[in-house]
């Protein structure tokens, strides 16, 4: 346990990112203190005293008491004092402002003290996604949430419903969902959607018809577009029929996501989905045509050691997809996880990332996108690895933020994105079903006005 004590001129919240990363890496009970003395951070621990100064009292924070608890501890992490969801999107400023690799490896090293591999794997990510990386002038991106499963999964926080495949409540959910996208694709009128993410949630837990008319309006709305994925992660919600729907209607991505290829976990966190039924839907996939699969795997679910991490990993390349996506297990704030789970984890994600990475070199993969979450095992990244030229541009752009995304659908989020000020800001659609469904007009009106506003610079 790591108790923090901060001055009023410290933000409480910056220092305690900085020492959960500590805690699942030391048992023993530390006290830190972070105060603003003379325009100068100090933070001590364990006996350390460590002072930081800067312009920016935030980041000094966040070193001192990265650099204090290093010292009391005797643990150096892999990301340093790095914080923050999107890290990559340092490097590539970095890069913008005329900066070489050697230069930006020492400013993150400097600023942040992140180890050389992890500068590594964000340089060489980077690198691939440059050329994916800015969109063409008036293209924009469009996000489909599909909030519905036939279960909740243990480690699942996104907001969702519970129903069964084709429900009243799909129903529904989809009427009101293209009544959405109709409006806002009117607001949108010269503004090309270039790619395209249906996601959830589960998607294809729309029945064929419903998932037919779905692409039909996506299909239309989105004539010019580059890339079209389709979350079609559970296998328990797929058929040979409704793979060849995809196909057939231009689907040009799918993720199937076994996240382990043990029953055993897959049973524990309330996914119905056989590891040997995943597989099999994965054949047909392949036997119809598609072209770029991925799949995620999630290190450190349930009771798995470092052998079955290793041995799922083993087992969807023997598949050969052409992307895998490696998560690491967290507590959020409203999944089932508790954060014990986290901590007593016997596997360290972060060496199984950087050894899955070398395994995954091994076989052609390189890492195209990446991104990190609080209260991760370890404090581990998530990477998104695949075959050359089978990334997703969406997942790219949308965690770099560099392009418009226009998002339909509950708990949907469109951001509008400002180029020559690289600035964008955000437009939200209500969480709970039942709001978004029975006031659809209501709340897609103002949204359609807000929208504008931002638009006109108001």
């Amino acid at each position: 346990m790591i108790e923090v004590y901060c001055s009023q001129d410290i933000k409480k919240s910056d220092v305690l990112e900085v020492a959960k990363a500590f805690e699942s890496e030391c048992s023993e009970n530390i006290a830190i203190e972070v105060y603003l003395k003379d325009s100068c951070v100090f933070a001590s621990a364990g006996g350390y005293v460590v002072r930081e100064s800067g312009d920016n009292v935030r980041n000094a924070a966040k070193l001192a008491a990265y650099k204090v608890l290093s010292r009391a501890t005797g643990i150096n992490l892999a990301w340093g004092a790095l914080t923050g969801v999107k890290p990559l999107k340092l490097v590539h400023r970095f890069i913008n402002e005329g900066l070489d690799k050697e230069l930006v490896k020492e400013e993150m090293i400097r600023h942040y003290q992140i180890s050389e591999s992890k500068y590594e794997l964000l340089w060489n990510t980077a690198l691939i996604q440059r050329p994916l990386l800015y969109p063409e002038p008036n293209k924009a991106a469009l996000y489909i949430n599909i909030p519905l499963c036939p279960s909740k999964c243990a480690y699942c926080s996104f907001p969702s419903a519970v129903t069964y495949e084709g429900s009243d409540l799909c129903e529904q959910y989809l009427k009101a969902l293209l009544y959405e996208l109709e409006k806002v694709n009117q607001f949108a009128l010269g503004v090309d959607y270039d790619v395209v993410y249906i996601g959830g949630g589960t998607p294809s837990i729309l029945n064929l018809k419903q998932i037919e008319k779905l692409l039909d309006m996506v299909n239309k709305s989105a004539p010019l577009r580059t890339e079209l994925t389709f979350e079609a992660g559970r296998c328990d919600t797929l058929s040979f029929d409704k793979l060849k729907l995809l196909k057939d209607m231009n689907v040009s991505r799918i993720s199937l996501n076994p996240q382990t290829s043990k029953n055993s976990t897959l049973e524990s966190v309330g996914r119905s989905c056989p590891y040997e039924l995943f597989a099999k839907v994965f054949g047909e996939a392949v036997s119809l045509g598609f072209e770029s699969i991925n799949c995620d795997l999630i290190i450190g679910l349930a009771e798995e050691n470092e052998d079955d991490a290793y041995k799922s990993l083993e087992d969807v390349l023997k598949l050969e997809p052409q992307g895998i996506s490696i998560h690491s297990l967290c507590k959020k704030r409203t999944s089932d996880v508790m954060l014990d789970d986290v901590l007593s984890s016997s596997i360290n994600a972060a060496d199984f990332q950087d050894r899955a990475s070398g395994i995954l070199a091994d076989k052609g993969y390189s890492p195209y996108y990446l991104y990190r979450q609080k209260y991760a095992l370890n404090s581990a990244e998530n990477v998104g690895y695949s075959k050359k030229g089978k990334e997703c541009v969406y997942n790219i752009r949308m965690m770099g933020e560099t392009e418009s995304v226009y998002s339909v659908g509950a708990n949907a989020t469109t951001k509008l994105y400002f180029p020559l000020e690289d600035r964008f800001e955000s437009v939200f659609m209500p969480k709970d079903l039942k709001t978004y469904i029975g006031d659809i007009k209501g709340r897609t009106e103002k949204k359609i006005s807000k929208m504008r506003l931002i638009s006109e610079g108001r």
